[in-house]
Order: structure tokens, then C-alpha cells, then sequence
């Protein structure tokens, strides 16, 4: 393990989202020079800085010429459309304009030409001068017919640009070996863009200009050689070169010479050398579904058979024989353009339209000719014409299905998915060919398939594909319900298994009765859900039931009636199966009881479905499904309005009571996610409840949610008695803290002063969570119930410090929220008779700080003395505490608060000195120093010094006082300098404005560098860390200059530093790689830019290069 791996958990911090504004558009100056060639909206386009406010003026442009546009607009919007960056709000306006007016594409595309033809009359010998015009080309055809025009008026001259653009691409890659990562990844995406548009072109171009197209050929043909043998260029791109290259010699030697590239013995010397090259062959074999016409596929024949059936052979033999993801990749997106043939073949169902819509366009004269022939050839004939098509379809089924087996689990995404799309078409074909009579297809997907292990996903995807295409009686024959239901308990099946039983139970509800769907789908379902032990599986089958309930409601019905049946002595496992149909007929909305009585009575059944006796069994059952179950149906409703019962009120109360104290982390979390929605809907129905009060009258109802909200508290107050367990407590504080959230009209909570003692105790629980709900119950607690002296928690002040200076961190963290208790609730004990929360707040601040300096002095003089009796970090962390309260903007013109800040700052960095000894040693753990006489004992190194109960301090307990002082220092004063008034920054207010100074942060900045150089202490260094970002961050955010540049000052003397460096300066020095990260990671979060990351790497690798920075460690 590497130790000096960075453990940095950034408090605060959060990803930084780039912004998704587009930037103005920037047009060539030299277009619009000439004063007669530009008007004023022109220019104040040009000059516009925003690009809002460029898109008005183009809107005013066109609104003002709705009779036609002049020479001036016309090249002005073309020169705006082409040079504007893609999907830009201007681009998109324009081209829209463009389309709806028919009048306007053609002067547009006239234009556009002429200025394309501008662009590419230079040849550059750098790539990246190519990269800006082939991006604009490319983004001028994409939707764009006027676009699409202009390039073929001018595809000569650019297809000529292209070639060279081409060859300068295939130069750069042979020639220069010193390319980095990005400069090749940037070469490529310009071939990429370079090989579309020529392939387009191509495509698109005239008998007049194909003849000098086809002189580029040869050319061209090169650059693809050279791109094939370069191992770095992606699949991708090769694909494209192949598909241009077939599109090349297709037009260059004849319909019928793709051939040569599935019979190698035809082929020529150019074509045989590019097909030894596995990634040519993938490549020109993926071109030919592409490139060739369908018909002409499935009818040439080869001296190895049928063109499709060796086409798939070859195609299978590279998957086979190659492992790289990329060309799995490849293959398998050819195979699923030669799976879609298959619905081309003459027997197939588009080849049968085609034909159908043939014979519907014959003439009487034709059909009456056709009569004539000999009906007996013709019936011959076609039998032989579908036999040898049928033995195409049969061995490119088999072929497919070989490769799909293999490849539905492939470990790639985008492989499993083209697969499965793959075997979709197979099954497509074998329904179709079974409907017309042909079940040999079929029976050879039928057998394949049970042949499959139940246990893989192969199966259950391609169970999904048969409920998809065939018809439901000749689907159940080949595919049990009960089969896919038992899957659901694999969790890795279940999500497969789950599409296919949806897909299932559409094809049964549009095909079959109700009875039969009940029998076949329904009742596998139930019988799961009787023995189902997982909750996730409950979920799909409950999820399953809705969708069928959703379309037959007759199933819906047969449910009701089985749950209204169930008595309240069923099993268990029948009382899951009910609680799953109660939560699918309530997510159905249907209640057989209709709307509740708002008269408060309680009805005999929950919601006309199910008695209140198996809900209250359900809640203390010994299933967990079942517990969550009860929760869920009577927490969850379809509307957060829905009035409550009483007896569903008593119901929460019971389980609440069961179930508090459950150990599973998930059921728990699980239980108050429902107990939160329940404390929700309980606030918004009693507001719908008080206003039909008023009209109707429901006092006993109000009176019923009054009670339960008493109840709940006393309740939980119930729960923390002492000595109970965290699931206990945490349940217990937490659903207290959301009843503090109730705002029940009529309502006011009790307090009893055992109430505030347990609330007291809890603020000294060993978990933070635990402390903060305490506090947050106790914020609404009366002040003279606080006040009393009989609790055996003290809420003095001097106590609070008294704890706060504890060995103990878990008593410093309590210290800390009860001074917040003693600022809110308390305040005359901090500053008597004073209620202004801004001199409580800084009386506490100056008696924390007066705490500290002298816990400081006294570690000044002896640290093995101060860890005994001042340990100082437990001060320092609730003097952070009160100050994150603070409000900054408040305290920017008080001078107190000035000089306090300054006096903090002051004692932060004598704590920081009275503890370098141990923290900057290089073996902190064991280290005493040297001012005392140290003692050997069994508890580690002493040094005469003992604890109130007559322990020993040992080198353990200075070491603790010593790394957490300065990790609260680090926190401290990265709290100040991150969130506090900058003088310097405050230059239009008055005069001593501003809490901190530039010297004040510089010092602090100062401080840290030499913190996290100097320190050896891996937890001291690490929030060091913490702080400098926090300080680094408000730097590089700071108005002023000289504040702004601290940040890139410090990055170069640091740098300096490690160059002039005799030894490996991060060799003993951990810390280092640590400043370098902060200044690094801080100005990319926060300017979007990583120019001090580029100078660290530019430096870096010059002093490896040149030996310098040390020697190597």
C-alpha cells in the first residue's frame, strides 16, 4: 500500500460545473474593413461582448429586411453562420430562418460557397491549421440543405483541400514521434471529420466533376494505408476509411467489384496487401452492409457460397480470433446490419411488402400477361427460389445465434446492447417464417434456447425478444411464467428476468382472457411473493401485478376479494403475499371503503381492504418484510391529503414502538424514511382537516392528531432511557427532530424537565449526529425549564471550558454544542443581562480566546505539562464553532471584532510554535521531548507528569494534544481566512471596513507553506491541507491584485525551492506534494483554467529532464 496516497476529504467543496453560456461570435476582421461593406449593426455586432445581445441584433437584422436581404446582410449572415461555434443559439437561428424561406437558400448558398472557396484557397503544411475550417465545413452540411448545396457547387476544389488536409494528417503521425496524447487525439478527430466529408462528397457528386474526383483516388487511397497501419488510430475512424475506400473502388471500378473484397483470389495487388491487415479486413468487411446494395448481398454468388453467408463467416472468424474490445465492437455492429438483411430476404415480411406493393402497381395488361405464363414453371420455380432462400435465412440464423450466446454478457455495454438488438431481428424473422409454415427456423431457436442455463442473462434476454414477436399460444409452449418468476430471486438475473416478464405479460394481455392470465402469470407471482425473502424482489413482482391489474381490471377485482378473505390467523408467508396486494391496490387507488368518515370513527377494515388486527400483527411480526411492509401500506398514500384514521394513527405508534430499537442499518434507515413521509402527510392533512372543520365539523378527527403528536414524543422520549443502543437513540432523536418540523394549528408541545435532562445527556453522546438532533430539539425547549440547577448535565460557562479542555475529543465536541445551547437559549450566562446576539457572541469569542492563550502559555513552557492540564485543541474547536455563526458583513466595521480576529490570528500561530517539537519530529509517535526525565514503562515513554486520576502522560497523549492543536489551528484559520471582510477588497467602503489585512493573509498563507513543509505528522499535514484550500480559495476569488497573485508567488518560490535542491526535497517531506495540490486544484476549481497546473508540469518534467531537484529518491 502506498502510504503517501492522499487522503483529502475537502469540506465544502463542490464540483465545479462549467458554464453552459456560449461565447460571442468572432468574425474575421478583414471581411467587413471597408466602411461601405458594413452598416452600424454590423459593427455593433462585431463589438458586442455578449452573445444575448448579438442574437438581438441578428433579430433586428432579419426583422428589418422581411422584403430580401442586400449583399452586405447576405454575406454578413453567411459569414456569421459559418464562423459561429456548433449548436450556437445564432447559428441555430439563422439556419432556421434559412430553411423556412425557399427564396433565400439559394443567394445564401451561393454565398456560402463563395466564402468556403476563400477559406480553403490555402493549403497549410500544420495540421492545426486545418482543424477551425474542417470543424465550420463539417457544421455547414449537418441539417442544413443550403449548406449541403454550397459545398457541392465547390467539391472539386474541396475535395482537393480535403486530400491535402488528409495527407498532412498521415504526415504529422509517421513524421513526429514527440506527440503527445492530446495532439494525436486532436490529428484523429480531424481525419475523422476529413473522411466524412470526402465520403459525402463522393456521394453526392455529378457525371461532370465524378471524373476528377476519381483522379484524388489514388491519393486518398494512401492516406487510408497509412491510417490502417497506425495502431493508435481508433476503430472508429478505421470503420469510415473502410466504408470510403470500398466507396472508392465501387465507383472507380464497377457495381460488382466489392466482390474482390470477399474473394481474395480476384482481388488486387493494392486491395490483398490492405486485407493482410486484420483491422482493413474488419474494416472493409463492416463496408460492405453499408456500401452494397441489400438484393445485390443476398443474390451474388461466390465460389464459397452466398455473398451474406461469407460475408458473416469472415466477420465471425476475426470475432473468434480477436480479444480487443475494439474490434468486438466492430463486429458486432456488422453483424447487426447483417441480422437486418434477414428481414430482406424474399420470404421475409419487407420483402413481402415490397413485392405486395409490386403486384398492386401491375397493369391489367401485365396481370393478364402473367396469366399466360405456365402456372406449373412459375410454381417450380418460386419453390426452388424459396428453398434456397430459406437455407440462406436457416445458416445466417445459425451463424448469429453462435455469436449471440457468446456476446449477451460480454463485459462491454455497448456490445451487450447491440447483441441483444441483433438477436430482436433473429426472433423477428423465426416468428415471421412460423407464421408463414416455416418452423425450421424456429425449432432451431427453440432448441438453442433450452440448451441455455437458467442461471445466465442470455437466457431471460432472449425470452424477452420471443415475448416480444411471437404469439402468446406458441410463446407459453416455449417459455414458463413460473420459470422467469423464480429468476427474480438472483438479484444479478432479476432485472433481466423482470423485462422479460413485462414483455410477457403485454403479449398474454393483449392475447389471451383474463382466466388464462390469472393462471399462467398471476398466480406464479403470488406464490413467489408467499416465499420471497428479498425486498427487491417483492418490488418487481408488486410492480408486475400493478401493470396487469392496470390492464385487466377484472384481475384487479379477483385480488381484492383475495385480500379481503384473508383472516387474521394467516401465516406469515400469506400475510406478505396480502401486505404486497394492499400496496398494489393502493398504488391503484382502489378502496372499497370509499372516503373515510370525518366523522372519527374508525372503520372496521384499513381502507375497506384489510383488518386492523393483521396490521397490527404485521408490525411485530418476525419477518422484516413484513414489519416493512405494514409501515410502507400504512405510511405510503397516493395523496399527501389523505386523511388519517385513528386506528391508523395507533397502528405507526405500535410498530414505532416494535421496532426502534431494530440492529440492520438498512431496516432501519427503511423505517424512518416512512415514519418521515407519514410526520409529512400527518402536517398536510390536519391543514385540509381545520378547513373542512370550519364547514362540516371533524373535531374528533383534529383531536386524534393532536393525540398522536403527543404520543409520538412522549414516546420517543420514552425510548432514551439509559443505556440504550445507537439504532435506539439515533430513531429516537431523529423522528424527535422531524416533530419539531409539525406546525399542527392547536397543538403545543409539553416539555418536562425529564425531558431536557435526557436531551442534556444525549449532548454527550459518542455520535455527532445524535448531539446535533439533541441541540435541535432542545432550540424550541422554554428557557426557565433550562435554567434549573437539579440537572445533572451543568450549563455553566466555566464548566463548558472546563470540558472543552479535556483529553477527550468526544468532550471538546460536546463542549461545543452546548456553548451553542448556552448562545441561543442562554445568553445571560455568557454576557449577564445582555440579549444582543452580537455582544454574546463576542463575549463568548473573547473568553475563548482568553482560554486559549492561556492553555498556550502554559504549553509554551512545558508541552508535557499542557498535555496533562491544557491541551488547547478542545478550545480551539469551539472557538471555530462560535465563529463559523458569525456573520461576517456584520462585524466588517467593529474595530472590537477587529483587534479580536487579530489577537486569534496571533495565538494560532504560537499554538502552532508551542507544538512544532512533536509534530515535526520525524517519528512523532514516540517522541517526548527532551525537557523532562523520561521513564520506561508498560504503557509506552513518560515523563513524570500525571493526569488528575494518577495516570502517567505519555508520548501518546502529547502526541494527541500536539496533531489535533494544529489541525483545529489549520481549520481555524482557514474558517477566517475563507469567510471573513478583506480590507483591501472593501476600497468603496469607509474607512476601516474590512476585518482582515493583506499582511494578516499573507502571514496566515506564510504559515501554512511552512506547516506543510515542515510537518511529519501525516493526520497534522492532511488538514493543514484543508485549511490552505480554504485560504487558496478565497485567494484566487480576492479583487485585489496583490492578494490575487500571493497564490502563483508562493507556486514559484516553491518550485525554485525543489530545483535548487541538493536532495529530494519531498523525500522526508510529505507535505510538499501537498501545497503543490492545493494551489493547483484551487485555481482550476475556481478561474476554470490550469495555468499554474501547466507551469508545475512544464517545470517538473524540465527537472527530470535535466537532473535537477535532487537526487532521485
Amino acid at each position: 500500500m502506498n502510504g503517501l496516497a492522499l487522503r483529502i476529504n475537502r469540506g465544502g467543496g463542490g464540483k465545479c460545473k462549467n458554464s453552459i453560456a456560449f461565447s460571442p461570435i468572432q468574425l474575421p476582421p478583414s471581411l467587413f474593413e471597408n466602411a461601405a461593406e458594413s452598416t452600424e449593426e454590423i459593427q455593433a455586432f462585431i463589438k458586442s461582448t455578449c452573445s444575448d445581445d448579438q442574437l438581438v441584433i441578428i433579430k433586428n437584422i432579419i426583422e428589418a429586411s422581411k422584403e430580401g436581404f442586400d449583399n452586405v446582410v447576405l454575406k454578413f449572415l453567411v459569414a456569421t453562420f459559418f464562423h459561429a461555434e456548433a449548436k450556437h443559439p445564432i447559428k441555430c437561428f439563422i439556419s432556421r430562418h434559412i430553411i423556412k424561406n425557399n427564396k433565400l437558400q439559394q443567394p445564401f448558398s451561393e454565398e456560402l460557397a463563395s466564402q468556403v472557396l476563400s477559406q480553403i484557397s490555402e493549403n497549410p503544411s500544420n495540421y492545426k491549421h486545418y482543424v477551425d475550417v474542417v470543424g465550420k465545413l463539417m457544421m455547414s452540411i449537418e441539417n442544413f440543405p443550403a449548406g449541403v448545396v454550397a459545398l457541392q457547387s465547390v467539391e472539386v476544389t474541396l475535395a482537393e483541400y480535403l486530400k491535402c488536409c488528409l495527407r498532412c494528417c498521415t504526415t504529422t503521425l509517421r513524421e513526429q514521434n514527440t506527440l503527445s496524447p492530446t495532439e494525436k487525439n486532436e490529428i484523429f478527430n480531424l481525419c475523422h471529420l476529413t473522411l466524412r466529408l470526402i465520403l459525402h462528397i463522393i456521394q453526392r457528386s455529378t457525371n461532370d466533376s465524378l471524373g476528377k474526383l476519381i483522379l484524388m483516388f489514388d491519393d486518398i487511397r494512401l492516406n487510408i494505408h497509412d491510417l490502417m497501419y497506425d495502431d493508435d488510430v481508433p476503430m472508429d475512424t478505421k470503420s469510415l476509411s473502410g466504408i470510403l475506400y470500398l466507396t472508392m473502388h465501387v465507383t472507380e471500378k464497377g457495381t460488382d467489384s466489392w466482390i474482390q473484397v470477399l474473394n481474395s483470389s480476384s482481388a488486387s495487388n493494392e486491395l490483398s496487401k490492405l486485407m493482410q491487415l486484420e483491422a482493413a479486413r474488419l474494416s472493409l468487411y463492416s463496408a460492405v452492409p453499408t456500401v452494397v446494395p441489400p438484393d445485390h448481398l443476398l443474390t451474388r454468388t461466390l465460389d464459397d457460397g452466398v455473398a451474406i453467408i461469407v460475408l458473416t463467416d469472415k466477420i465471425l472468424e476475426i470475432g473468434e480470433s480477436s480479444s480487443e474490445f475494439a474490434f468486438i465492437l466492430g463486429v458486432t455492429r456488422t453483424l447487426l446490419q447483417v441480422s437486418k438483411l434477414l428481414l430482406q430476404l424474399p420470404n421475409s415480411t419487407e420483402s413481402k411488402d415490397k413485392l405486395d406493393n409490386a403486384d398492386k402497381s401491375k397493369t391489367d395488361d401485365e396481370n393478364e400477361s402473367d396469366d399466360r405464363c405456365d402456372t406449373g414453371d412459375r410454381r417450380d420455380s418460386g419453390d426452388k427460389r424459396d428453398n434456397g432462400n430459406n437455407m440462406v435465412g436457416l445458416s445466417l440464423v445459425e451463424s448469429l445465434l453462435r455469436f449471440a450466446w457468446g456476446h449477451l454478457e460480454h463485459y462491454m455495454d455497448s456490445v451487450r446492447h447491440l447483441t441483444a438488438q441483433m438477436l430482436g431481428v433473429v426472433v423477428k424473422y423465426c416468428a415471421y417464417m412460423d407464421a408463414r409454415g416455416d418452423s425450421a427456423a424456429l425449432e432451431m431457436l427453440s432448441v438453442a434456447l433450452r440448451c441455455l442455463s437458467r442461471g445466465r442473462k442470455s437466457y431471460y434476454v432472449c425470452a424477452a425478444c420471443l415475448a416480444t414477436h411471437l404469439r402468446a399460444r406458441l410463446l407459453l409452449t416455449l417459455l414458463q411464467p413460473g420459470e422467469l418468476v423464480h429468476a427474480l430471486r438472483d438479484s444479478a438475473l432479476r432485472n433481466s428476468a423482470s423485462t422479460a416478464l413485462e414483455a410477457m405479460l403485454d403479449k398474454l394481455c393483449s392475447e389471451c382472457d383474463t382466466a388464462q392470465i390469472s393462471t399462467e402469470f398471476v398466480q406464479p407471482c403470488l406464490q413467489a411473493a408467499r416465499t420471497s425473502a428479498d425486498a427487491g424482489e417483492l418490488a418487481v413482482l408488486e410492480k408486475l401485478l400493478v401493470r396487469a391489474c392496470t390492464k385487466r381490471e377484472q384481475l384487479l377485482h379477483d385480488l381484492l376479494s383475495y385480500i379481503r378473505s384473508a383472516s387474521s390467523s394467516v401465516s406469515a408467508q400469506e400475510l406478505k403475499c396480502v401486505l404486497m396486494l394492499v400496496r398494489v391496490a393502493r398504488r391503484l387507488r382502489a378502496e372499497e371503503g370509499g372516503r373515510p368518515s370525518l366523522a372519527g370513527t374508525d372503520a372496521p377494515l384499513w381502507r375497506g381492504h384489510i383488518s386492523y388486527d393483521l396490521l397490527k400483527r404485521a408490525a411485530v411480526d418476525a419477518v422484516d418484510e413484513n414489519r416493512a411492509l405494514c409501515m410502507c401500506v400504512v405510511c405510503e398514500s397516493p395523496r399527501s391529503t389523505e386523511p388519517l384514521q385513528g386506528a391508523e394513527l395507533r397502528v405507526v405508534l405500535r410498530a414505532l414502538r416494535y421496532n426502534c430499537n431494530v440492529q440492520a442499518p438498512n431496516f432501519r434507515q427503511l423505517l424512518l424514511s416512512y415514519i418521515n413521509k407519514f410526520i409529512k402527510r400527518l402536517d398536510e392533512s390536519y391543514k385540509v382537516l381545520r378547513r373542512q372543520m370550519r364547514v362540516e365539523g371533524v373535531p374528533e378527527m383534529v383531536a386524534s392528531y393532536l393525540q398522536f403528536a403527543e404520543d409520538l414524543r412522549r414516546q420517543c422520549f420514552a425510548s432514551l432511557v439509559p443505556g440504550a443502543n445507537y439504532s435506539r437513540r439515533f430513531v429516537a432523536l431523529q423522528i424527535l427532530a422531524w416533530c419539531e418540523q409539525i406546525t399542527l394549528e392547536g397543538y403545543h408541545k409539553s416539555w418536562e424537565p425529564e425531558y431536557v435532562e435526557k436531551l442534556l445527556l444525549h449532548l454527550e453522546d459518542s455520535y455527532e449526529n445524535n448531539k446535533g438532533f439533541a441541540l435541535e430539539v432542545l432550540a424550541s425547549c422554554p428557557p426557565d425549564l433550562l435554567r434549573r440547577k437539579d440537572y445533572s448535565i451543568s450549563l455553566d460557562l466555566e464548566d463548558i471550558i472546563r470540558q472543552a479542555s479535556s483529553l477527550k475529543p468526544t468532550d471538546c465536541v460536546s463542549a461545543a454544542y452546548k456553548l451553542e445551547l448556552l448562545r441561543t437559549r442562554l445568553p445571560e450566562r455568557i454576557v449577564q443581562d445582555e440579549q444582543s446576539e452580537e455582544v454574546v457572541l463576542l463575549g463568548l469569542v473573547q473568553r475563548l480566546a482568553r482560554e486559549c492563550g492561556a492553555q498556550c502559555g502554559e504549553c509554551s513552557r512545558s508541552i508535557l505539562r499542557g498535555a496533562a492540564a491544557a491541551p488547547m485543541f478542545g478550545v480551539l474547536h469551539c472557538l471555530r464553532a462560535v465563529l463559523h455563526k458569525l456573520d461576517p458583513l456584520s462585524i466588517s466595521r467593529d474595530e472590537q471584532w477587529t483587534a479580536l480576529i487579530a489577537q486569534i490570528i496571533e495565538t494560532c500561530m504560537e499554538v502552532n510554535a508551542a507544538v512544532a517539537c512533536v509534530v515535526n519530529n520525524s517519528s512523532p509517535e514516540g517522541h517526548l521531548p527532551m525537557d523532562m526525565t523520561i521513564q520506561i514503562t508498560d504503557h509506552g515513554n513518560s515523563g513524570n507528569v500525571t493526569l488528575e486520576d494518577g495516570r502517567q502522560v505519555t508520548a501518546q497523549m502529547v502526541l494527541l494534544c500536539a496533531w489535533r492543536s494544529v489541525k483545529e489551528v489549520s481549520l481555524l484559520l482557514g474558517e477566517i481566512s475563507g469567510r471573513l471582510t478583506i480590507r483591501e477588497e472593501c476600497e468603496g467602503g469607509e474607512e476601516g471596513e474590512g476585518s482582515l489585512s493583506a499582511a494578516q493573509l499573507r502571514a496566515i498563507g506564510e504559515h501554512f507553506t511552512a506547516l506543510l513543509s515542515d510537518t511529519q505528522h501525516r493526520g497534522a499535514f492532511e488538514q493543514a491541507y484543508v485549511g490552505f484550500t480554504m485560504l487558496l480559495d478565497r485567494l484566487w476569488r480576492c479583487r485585489s491584485a496583490e492578494l490575487h497573485g500571493l497564490p502563483r508567488a508562493w507556486l514559484q518560490r516553491l518550485m525554485q525551492i525543489i530545483a535548487g535542491a541538493t536532495t529530494a526535497p519531498t523525500r522526508r517531506s510529505a507535505g510538499i506534494p501537498f501545497i503543490i495540490q492545493a494551489l493547483v486544484t484551487t485555481e482550476v476549481a475556481v478561474q476554470d483554467n490550469g495555468l499554474c497546473f501547466q507551469y508545475v508540469m512544464s517545470e517538473l518534467v524540465r527537472m527530470v529532464g535535466s537532473g535537477g531537484g535532487g537526487e532521485a529518491g
